[in-house]
C-alpha cells in the first residue's frame, strides 16, 4: 500500500495460473508496469483537474483506490478495464480481444505491451473514479449508494452490465462518451475519428445519438464543460437536452 497525499492506493493482481517461478514473474512484471502507468495517469489527471475541482480524490470513506491487474488470458474479451464503484477498484486486463471490423480474424492483445493505450485505459477508468460521488447514511461508513459521473448507481458486479455491447439509456451513454473525450484529451491518445459508443445507446434514446456528435464536432466544447457536466452529475451543463 503506497500514501499519495490524501489518497492511498495498494496494486494486486487476479489470476488463475500455475503456482511457478514463471507464473509469478509474469504477474511481477504486469504489477509494475500497471503501477507505473497509474502513477503517470494520476499526475496527469490531478495537475489538469486543480485549476477547476478541488475535491480529488473522490470521497469515497477510506481513501484506498484498489488497482488490480487481470492476467488471465482464457477470459479475455474487447474489455480493457472497469472502475468499480462499489469496491472502489480499477481492474486492467493484461489481455484484450479488440473488436474487429470486417472480414478480419479475432486476436488477442497484450495491453501492456502497447504503452500508449496502456496509459489511455488506466486514465479513462481513473476520470470514473475522479468524478464517482458516494452517499452515506448518517454515522455510516459504507456507502448506500452512488453516482459515476452522469451515472447513477452504475452497477459493475453483474456480467450483463460489465459487456461491450450492453445498450445505454443516456446518462450512462453519455458519461461514457465524454469521459472517453476526456481521457483522450489527457492521455494524448489519438484514435481514428471519436468514440461515440453508437452501437451501446439504447433505441429510444437514437435521437441524442446526433446532436450529441454534432455538439462534440461542431463545438465550442470546452474541458469545463465536461468536467462540470461530470462532476455536478448534470448533462444540462453539457448540452440541454
Amino acid at each position: 500500500m503506497k500514501n499519495m497525499d490524501t489518497k492511498e492506493y495498494s496494486i494486486g493482481f487476479y489470476a488463475n495460473l500455475p503456482n511457478t517461478k514463471k507464473s509469478w514473474k509474469e504477474i511481477s512484471q504486469a504489477m509494475r508496469v500497471v503501477e507505473r502507468t497509474f502513477r503517470w495517469a494520476d499526475k496527469k489527471i490531478t495537475k489538469a483537474l486543480w485549476p477547476l475541482i478541488r475535491e480529488y480524490p473522490n470521497n469515497h470513506h477510506s481513501n484506498l483506490l484498489k488497482i488490480n491487474v487481470n492476467i488471465d488470458k482464457d477470459n479475455a474479451d474487447g474489455c480493457g478495464g472497469i472502475f468499480c464503484p462499489d469496491e472502489n477498484e480499477i481492474v486492467i486486463n493484461k489481455y484484450v480481444e479488440p473488436i474487429i471490423c470486417g472480414d478480419k480474424k479475432p486476436y488477442v492483445l497484450n495491453l501492456l505491451e502497447n504503452k500508449k493505450q496502456l496509459r489511455h485505459i488506466l486514465m479513462h477508468e481513473l476520470i470514473h473514479y475522479a468524478f464517482t460521488e458516494y452517499e452515506y447514511a448518517d454515522g455510516e461508513q459504507i456507502p448506500v449508494k452512488w453516482t459515476v459521473g452522469l451515472c447513477r448507481e452504475e452497477n459493475t458486479t453483474s456480467p450483463f452490465e460489465k459487456a461491450s455491447d450492453k445498450k445505454w439509456h443516456v446518462d450512462e451513454w453519455l458519461d461514457e462518451v465524454l469521459t472517453e473525450r476526456l481521457a483522450m484529451h489527457l492521455s494524448g491518445w489519438k484514435k481514428t475519428g471519436a468514440i461515440m459508443y453508437e452501437k451501446n445507446i439504447s433505441d429510444e434514446d437514437k435521437y441524442i445519438f446526433e446532436k450529441v456528435k454534432q455538439k462534440l464536432i461542431d463545438g465550442p466544447v470546452e474541458l469545463a464543460d465536461i468536467v462540470n457536466a461530470l462532476r455536478y452529475h448534470d448533462k444540462k451543463l453539457f448540452l440541454d437536452i
